[in-house]
């Protein structure tokens, strides 16, 4: 992980982390391709898979068209995402966060969408 990547998170995370040594586990989607637990995306979004695979889909469509990949700006994209739908926003975001990070329990959502990326997140979203 790279000096850069560690000063950017640390503020991040400070207050989600007891003991320095939680810190890899918490922030190492950032460097390697997570596993998604099905099982664990249905529970904690508390949704089925067929709204989980519609939201996937629309997060894609609106995200690809965002240019200025910030994280004030993402947030509002996917707020008014869920606006739009009638999302639960909760919901939708535990998904995306699941989705995107393999983790329930990570950085701000849309700082870590940021950092990752619009190339990765994207990506990760598409993936089956």
């Amino acid at each position: 992980m790279s000096e850069t990547l560690i000063e950017q998170t640390v503020p991040l995370i400070k207050e989600r982390i007891n003991k320095l040594s939680d810190y890899a586990a918490m922030v190492d989607f950032l460097v390697k391709e997570p596993k998604i637990d099905q099982a664990l995306l249905l529970k904690k979004s508390r949704q089925d898979e067929k709204t989980v695979a519609e939201q996937r889909a629309l997060a894609v469509e609106k995200l690809a068209a965002v240019e200025d990949w910030q994280a004030e700006k993402l947030e509002r994209v996917c707020r008014d995402l869920a606006a739009e739908k009638n999302y639960h926003a909760g919901k939708f975001f535990m998904a995306l966060r699941i989705v995107i990070t393999g983790k329930a329990v990570t950085p701000p959502l849309f700082a870590s969408l940021a950092l990752l990326g619009k190339t990765k997140t994207l990506a990760r979203l598409q993936k089956k």
